[in-house]
């Protein structure tokens, strides 16, 4: 389970009375319903619920893994700290791993790796076998003994062995960093883009074999892939980061993103169905501290109305939220203006529906809300250069 859209589903289904043993897995990667609200209080006598969640000690207070351990612990559950593996579970696992590649260890090297307390991290174990056997062929019992002896020196933890799959990978850093960047993920097809704008055409294919390399270490997010784990994202960041600098990163989607939502046609710019673009382009600027570009898209009227043409109202607001929260005050003081419009209208804006949608609602408030309202002067120059293919309303006089 990782969103909260399947949390609810779980909530869903408990709430039937469904009998059965119901297995949650990895409460601390939820993107979402930290408090875990919707997970029941009560159950019936036929139903019990099994979860597990990571107990980093390490973890900030602030952070998802210690607002869930928080929310559990104070349910009073019983607790069952997972013990590391015993060497037999290290022996049998390896063993079936390696046998559904149709590879075999010798015993003795097959010891030696038992005998790697590393090697009793479940997860731990999967990676440096996947990656072991890889090698393939006579290579697994003439390569693999050295490095299965090398791994407690070389790689002491999951990071670190995570990094060492990194850099076994080509061509690997720039699609690794683009998608440790992305706000929700990224997509494949954004992914193999991003590659051909820094390199050449001949990188779109590269980017599959990257993403097939590292399919077992992904998810999906609905259309977009994400690390499985958190520790491979740190250890993008580790790995990569001395080599690119994070605004850098942020400022290459930016551009992407944002030449995507305004399109090809400059007479007709923002007026584009690409969802992704118009939800993105804000953030990634504002990650990439183009704060005053950030701020021309958020006082840009056609931008605005067509973000929430696409249905995206809510990220107008998040936008905002983001900006306010990183700019300096002088950037944030010049945005007032745009600030409190969408602060007073909110409530307006959300009652759009299929007749009367967010964005002629926009159009209608815009142009009624003041003379040197950046968005009223907006809007009067889009409907300048008819623009509009609706009916809407001229008040006589502004309020302000």
């Amino acid at each position: 389970m990782r969103d909260l859209s399947r949390a609810h589903q779980v909530e869903d289904l408990l709430a039937t009375g469904t009998a059965g043993i119901f297995l949650l897995d990895a409460l601390n990667q939820l993107s979402d319903g930290h408090t875990l609200a919707w997970l029941p209080r009560q159950l019936g006598s036929s139903v019990r619920v099994v979860v597990s969640c990571v107990d980093d000690p390490a973890a900030a207070p602030e952070s998802h893994e210690a607002k869930v351990l928080a929310a559990l612990t104070a349910r009073h559950p019983l607790q069952v700290p997972l013990e590391p593996l015993m060497a037999e579970d290290v022996r049998a696992i390896a063993v079936d791993y390696l046998k559904e590649y149709c590879h075999e260890l010798d015993c003795e090297h097959l010891e030696t790796l038992c005998a790697i307390p590393q090697a009793r991290n479940p997860l731990y174990l999967l990676v440096m076998l996947h990656e072991l056997r890889t090698l393939g062929g006579n290579d697994l019992n003439r390569i693999v003994p050295t490095l299965i002896a090398s791994m407690p020196r070389e790689h002491p933890d999951t990071v670190s062995l995570f990094r060492w799959v990194l850099r076994r990978l080509d061509a690997v850093q720039w699609w690794c960093l683009y998608l440790a960047h992305g706000r929700v993920g990224m997509a494949s097809s954004e992914l193999a883009d991003l590659l051909a704008r820094k390199f050449d055409d001949t990188a779109g294919p590269t980017a599959l074999l990257i993403e097939r390399g590292l399919r077992r270490y992904l998810q999906r997010r609905g259309g977009q892939l994400d690390f499985f784990h958190g520790q491979l994202r740190q250890a993008v960041i580790e790995e990569y980061g001395d080599r690119a600098k994070s605004v850098d990163v942020h400022g290459e989607i930016a551009k992407y993103f944002t030449d995507r939502a305004r399109g090809d046609d400059p007479q007709h710019a923002w007026e584009t169905e690409s969802v992704r673009g118009l939800a993105e382009c804000v953030y990634h600027l504002v990650k990439a501290e183009q704060l005053e570009r950030a701020s021309e898209l958020l006082s840009s009227f056609p931008f605005l109305l067509y973000k929430m043409r696409v249905g995206l109202l809510e990220g107008v607001f998040d936008d905002y939220a983001l900006f306010c929260d990183m700019a300096p005050a002088a950037l944030v003081t010049q945005m007032e203006m745009c600030t409190a419009f969408f602060r007073e209208k909110a409530h307006i804006l959300r009652r759009g529906n299929a007749e009367w949608p967010a964005h002629k609602i926009f159009l209608q408030q815009a142009i009624e809300h003041a003379d040197d309202s950046p968005l009223t002067i907006g809007a009067e120059k889009w409907l300048a250069e008819d623009r509009c293919d609706w009916h809407w309303l001229r008040r006589p006089l502004r309020v302000a």
